[in-house]
């Protein structure tokens, strides 16, 4: 600072200004009166005089960062920097300015608050996952007094959310958007990008998203998250997830391009802990960009790490009657391991077929890139997998939906099945330029049309109108998330800032799904900024529209909860869940949303009572064969209470039974 500092007592750090670059994460603060010159010195050496000031954390964003500590003397100030961060590969840098004040002393009062409310958690639970979490917390705080004031304010509110995620495992009441959300085992849940599927048969809600539960790494060109698959969750209350496994990790058996084999019989799943993985010739990734190219083993032994030995089997097993030669697993290999793009990933139950079919969007040629621009396919009889992949393939190969590079490019993408049980895909194609809404196959497998089966590259028919639309051509729509309400069809969708949110609009269509949408409309009110962009919507880019089901399973009309992705780039595992109820109004098609530090779907749902068919015993909005189920019990339990059953004896044979039953079934059907 060119001489000595009377009172030096707070740094404060400007990061740069474009695109959120420049940001400086945990740090430390040194200082020294030493008059001589201590440029490109060691603050390690004591004969520079530094003495520590304190420790800290600042965010992401382009405000003033401050850290203010205990005043002192000081001529030179160094900064000891263990992360940073930014948009992309760039340096960290910025401008530090110093300020001097006499008398300032660093409060510590509010983090031993916060470290006696832990320490009373720990006392109170019986949950040993929350013991252990909520103690590891307050191991990290360490000295109190090390602090610098704003790291003191940081690591109490640090603190006291790990308590409150923890505190409340299988117990969680509220949705609090942005906050850490933990599943049965208290680990974060992994489902980025994802949906929500409610099981009619188990009355279970899944949800399902993208695994990234690992540190991002360096591609050599881009940052990227290595592939891990899609996770899998369940829950009765949409609150309390219970982790259900990998329902579809990626390929990882490096014998499928290290060369050692061509043997048809070589498996497409092998733990990492084989000897198989181990002793292949395919080379370890070392984590840096210089070294890094597409085949090398995955930089995590996620297989292993995430799924028992016995779920690999159940893997391997979906392929076995298959007749699958080397060179065709060496291609479902290349389209589908850790070094792809795994993103959007949803799943529909398909009533015919009874399977449970998956979409997802597939890039590449490795994690960070997207030019492969395609979609993946994958079926299982269960909605917690294991799935079986079918393929990756742009949708269609004819030029008939879009012209040059551009022709089948699927990214962001969606799945809706209508009421009728016809099923679309609702994507970004013509490089994002353009959404297109298309029906599938009845197996939900592939497009209407002649391309019956989209692994297959055959000429296909499509009609306009009827197979498929085009939609908000040349607005650049990502995130697509389609809903219904009556016979208006939703679809809300962001605009396209790579990784940046923006503001999310919606449109609709009454009665077709092939009509003529509505110009698109903004709805997050009084939305927050981000960086240089003012609407964010509340930054969160859309993935899902949960409609709301009361607690019989009963989607309840004009109730809607979206779900909005907060992503983190540079830590992509700890990006976050938007979830925030939606104001709609169906005659008019208005919707709005506004911000919410927590709400509950118990007062969402409020005082609503189903209207339903007389017949409809079991509620479902239908009169059909579970209802006349439900009344043979009720018949029988008459019966079995000694009432008098002549009344309920429909066919006067004597006796209350199936066919009285069927009589009635027969009498509720006319």
């Amino acid at each position: 600072m060119g001489k000595v500092r009377e009172d030096l007592s707070q740094i404060i750090f400007t990061p740069r200004q474009d695109n959120q670059n420049g940001h400086i994460y945990e740090f430390e603060i040194y200082t020294s009166a030493v008059e001589g010159d201590l440029t490109d010195t060691d603050i390690a050496n004591e004969a520079n005089g530094f003495t520590f000031a304190g420790k800290g954390e600042w965010g992401s964003g382009t405000d003033d960062c401050t850290a203010t500590f205990a005043s002192r003397d000081a001529r030179y100030v160094a900064v000891k920097v263990f992360s940073v961060g930014g948009d992309g590969n760039t340096i960290t840098c910025g401008e530090f300015n110093a300020k001097t004040e006499a008398d300032v002393t660093v409060d510590v009062s509010a983090l031993e608050g916060a470290i006696a409310i832990a320490q009373q958690a720990i006392a109170d639970t019986t949950n040993e996952i929350a013991k252990e979490k909520i103690q590891a917390a307050l191991d990290a705080v360490g000295d109190v007094n090390l602090y610098v004031q704003e790291g003191v304010q940081a690591a109490a509110d640090a603190l006291l959310e790990t308590v409150e995620t923890y505190a409340t495992i299988g117990n969680v009441t509220t949705v609090k958007p942005g906050k850490v959300w933990v599943d049965n085992n208290g680990n974060a849940i992994q489902a980025h990008g994802g949906g929500i599927l409610y099981d009619e048969k188990t009355k279970t809600y899944y949800w399902y998203g993208e695994h990234k539960g690992y540190e991002n790494v360096p591609t050599g060109a881009e940052t990227g998250n290595p592939g891990i698959g899609i996770g899998c969750y369940s829950s009765k209350d949409l609150l309390n997830w219970t982790y259900e496994g990998v329902a579809l990790p990626v390929f990882n058996n490096p014998q499928l391009v290290d060369g050692t084999t061509t043997d048809d019989d070589v498996p497409m799943y092998v733990s990492e802990e084989s000897d198989i993985y181990k002793n292949s010739p395919l080379p370890e990734f070392e984590g840096t960009a210089s070294n890094y190219n597409g085949l090398m083993k995955s930089p995590y032994a996620s297989l292993s790490a995430l799924n028992s030995d016995e779920y690999i089997d159940e893997l391997n097993a979906l392929y076995e009657n298959d007749n699958l030669t080397f060179e065709e697993k060496q291609q479902m290999y290349r389209e589908f391991n850790w070094n792809r793009v795994v993103e959007r990933p949803k799943v529909i139950y398909n009533d015919k077929t009874g399977k449970y079919v998956m979409w997802w969007h597939q890039d590449g040629p490795r994690m960070g890139l997207y030019s492969v621009a395609s979609a993946g396919i994958a079926i299982s009889d269960s909605p917690t997998g294991p799935f079986k992949y079918l393929c990756t393939r742009r949708v269609t190969m004819t030029g008939v939906l879009t012209t040059g590079n551009g022709d089948g490019m699927l990214r962001d993408m969606t799945l809706f099945k209508d009421d009728d049980g016809t099923a679309y895909v609702v994507y970004s194609s013509e490089e994002n330029a353009t959404t297109i809404i298309h029906k599938l196959n009845d197996e939900y497998t592939g497009l209407s049309g002649d391309l019956e089966d989209i692994s297959q590259n055959t000429p296909a028919n499509f009609t306009e109108g009827v197979d498929y639309v085009r939609v908000f051509a040349g607005q650049y729509r990502e995130a697509p998330a389609m809903f219904k309400d009556g016979d208006t069809y939703y679809l809300i969708t962001s605009g396209q800032s790579g990784w940046n949110p923006n503001p999310c609009q919606y449109s609709y269509v009454e009665g077709d799904i092939f009509g003529e949408w509505a110009p698109n409309k903004k709805f997050a009110v009084n939305d927050i900024p981000y960086g240089t962009q003012q609407e964010t919507t509340f930054r969160s880019q859309s993935t899902f529209i949960l409609p709301v089901r009361d607690a019989d399973g009963n989607v309840i009309p004009g109730k809607f909860v979206y779900m909005g992705d907060r992503w983190f780039r540079e830590n992509l595992q700890d990006s976050r869940y938007i979830w925030l109820p939606l104001n709609f109004n169906g005659e008019t098609h208005e919707i709005t949303m506004e911000w919410k530090d927590e709400w509950s779907f118990k007062d969402l749902i409020g005082d609503y009572e189903p209207e339903y068919e007389l017949g409809d015993v079991n509620h479902d909005n239908s009169v059909d064969v579970l209802d006349v189920t439900a009344i043979q019990k009720y018949l029988v339990s008459v019966e079995d209470a000694n009432f008098d059953v002549a009344l309920a004896d429909v066919n006067n044979d004597g006796a209350v039974n199936i066919k009285d039953a069927t009589t009635i079934q027969l009498k509720l059907s006319k």
